[in-house]
């Protein structure tokens, strides 16, 4: 790996290995699927906007550019025309939102934005676990996770077809370090990860910038809960707790975030 690319194809061996790796991992992702066709997933709708990379070619994880369906696009170098951040008085997280509206980025807001670009097996995944698009619950991000790995198990043996063919370009021509400033976004597994640095004419970086996706997610998490509390009044303590500990997880938030996120206090 190097700046603009990539030195070499791999080995023809290794290519090798690592289609046998993903081969077998299809079992276990066929059997994953029909443990989660078993689980309850629970009932609670809420529209948000959902944000991620979108490609007319293939399914967005790595080129795009930024997109929600009141956006439309962007491009990735304008992105603080697509996310604003702020600070909150309450957080030691920034929170952050598109326009005027809290967002959702992720395995779901992919899916809702590019789901006609899925592999066909990963299609047929969504179909058996119930995934509906477009799809307005947060607790099926999981679902749409494991919809995504599916696709990508698929996508990559695609991949591994087009360089064992020999038809795919990895030179790298010679880059000049000069002063200047460099903007990427890619789709991490919980969301759209922000980069931007600043570098000076020794190419020393002078300014960063990073959003990453559970501070996303953080505004639009509390907007889910404030919505989904009064339907789970009825609910005894135990089982409002857990319902709402499901949903901060079922963001996908880091561990520190998915473990501290939420003390719930009972007002008698």
């Amino acid at each position: 790996m190097t700046v603009g690319g990539f030195m070499r194809i791999p080995a023809k061996k290794d290519l090798e290995e690592v289609r046998k790796v993903l081969e077998s991992a299809i079992p276990d992702i066929d059997e994953t699927v029909n443990f989660f066709k078993g689980l309850n997933i629970p009932e609670f709708n809420r529209e948000t906007r959902y944000c991620s990379l979108k490609d007319k070619g293939d399914y967005a994880l790595y080129d795009g550019k930024l997109y929600s369906k009141e956006n439309d696009f962007t491009e990735v170098e304008q992105y603080r025309d697509f996310i604003t951040e702020s600070v909150i008085e309450y957080s030691t997280a920034k929170h952050a939102s598109s326009g005027d509206s809290s967002i959702m980025v992720g395995a779901l807001a992919r899916l809702n934005n590019n789901y006609s670009q899925l592999s066909d097996k990963a299609k047929e995944a969504a179909q058996r676990l119930g995934l509906t698009l477009p799809c307005t619950n947060p607790y099926m991000n999981n679902i749409a996770q494991l919809v995504e790995s599916v696709h990508c198990i698929y996508d990559s043996l695609r991949l591994l077809d087009r360089l064992s063919s020999g038809n795919m370009n990895v030179g790298v021509g010679r880059v000049d370090v000069r002063e200047g400033l460099g903007v990427g976004v890619v789709e991490a597994p919980r969301g759209s990860l922000y980069h931007e640095y600043g570098v000076d004419d020794k190419g020393i970086i002078k300014s960063a910038n990073c959003i990453i996706p559970t501070a996303q997610n953080l505004a639009n998490i509390e907007e889910d809960i404030e919505a989904l509390v009064p339907g789970i009044l009825g609910l005894s303590k135990v089982e409002m707790i857990q319902r709402l500990e499901m949903l901060v997880r079922a963001y996908d938030p880091c561990i520190s975030c998915s473990s501290h996120f939420l003390e719930v206090k009972f007002i008698e």
